[in-house]
């Protein structure tokens, strides 16, 4: 499927505004864009989900998560949780009434473009869902459903509390060596050649591209970039990279997993080019 452009758009406000400040694009800046976390589904759905009627105040304090959030994804945020759990419930309640399990919403760019033309026609018939029978649904029901939804599952994920959410608590990359870590392989297996889950910020359509399947019932990340590389053309001792695990494929080498945390939490380190720099 067509990408919706959402990450290319939000490279280009970057972009645009180091230059207007004066900001030299560099390897620096081009490092830190990649770890831009900036979220565009908050940007759509923030504002129709603080105007939604909310029930108790149970809910309310979750959707208090979402008042004065800077709309990012980081593996800290409580506000990025609620909102992750939130959209998958609105896709949930919106969509699996009328397609069939293959086609249910992944939740990734094209969705948000459905439900952000959706979003301006309170009556649609897609916001209906035909499982409550002798009851049509509007806008506003399905979002305040969502948010209600949304509370209780992450009550029952990370505690009753909303303040102590983290979005990195179920938002983990957890690689899997593609022979012998898969669930028809004996535990202490798989415990010896898959790493160690990480908490990581991102998310689907976002810069900081770590992909997840809000069909699945699911947070852990599907899909993400497997090495984070800069290359400056005008000083090639000066680019840099990271890669997911390690440059071994062996899991008895040091050099197995042991750059995965550094990629998890967006650290980078020196690519030499010149035999100077090498050496």
């Amino acid at each position: 499927d067509w990408d919706r452009g959402y990450r290319s758009q939000r490279i280009r406000e970057l972009l645009e505004q180091a230059i207007a400040d004066g900001t030299p694009v560099d390897a620096a800046l081009a490092t830190s864009m990649q770890l831009d976390d900036a979220n565009p589904f908050a940007e759509v759905l923030v504002p129709q989900l603080l105007g939604a009627p909310v029930a108790d105040d149970f809910t309310r304090q979750g959707v208090d998560l979402l008042r004065g959030w800077d709309r990012t994804t980081a593996a800290d945020s409580a506000a990025a949780a609620y909102f992750a759990a939130v959209w998958a419930t609105l896709l949930e309640l919106t969509f699996w009434d009328d397609l069939p399990e293959s086609q249910w919403p992944d939740g990734g760019s094209r969705w948000l473009g459905v439900v952000e033309d959706l979003l301006g026609d309170p009556d649609n018939p897609w916001w209906d869902d035909r499982r409550t029978v002798n009851v049509v649904e509007s806008r506003d029901e399905i979002l305040s459903r969502a948010l209600e939804s949304a509370r209780l599952r992450l009550t029952v994920d990370l505690g009753k509390n909303p303040e102590e959410w983290r979005w990195g608590a179920v938002h983990v990359a957890a690689p899997q060596h593609p022979v012998l870590g898969g669930a028809g392989v004996p535990q202490p297996v798989r415990r010896l050649v898959n790493p160690t889950p990480q908490a990581v910020s991102g998310g689907s359509a976002i810069v900081d591209a770590t992909s997840w399947d809000a069909a699945s019932g699911s947070f852990a990340v599907t899909a993400a970039p497997v090495i984070r590389m800069v290359v400056d053309l005008g000083d090639l001792d000066a680019s840099t990279w990271v890669t997911m695990t390690g440059t071994s494929g062996h899991p008895g080498s040091v050099h197995y997993t042991n750059q995965l945390d550094a990629w998890a939490s967006g650290e980078t380190f020196p690519w030499p080019f010149s035999r100077s720099a090498v050496e």
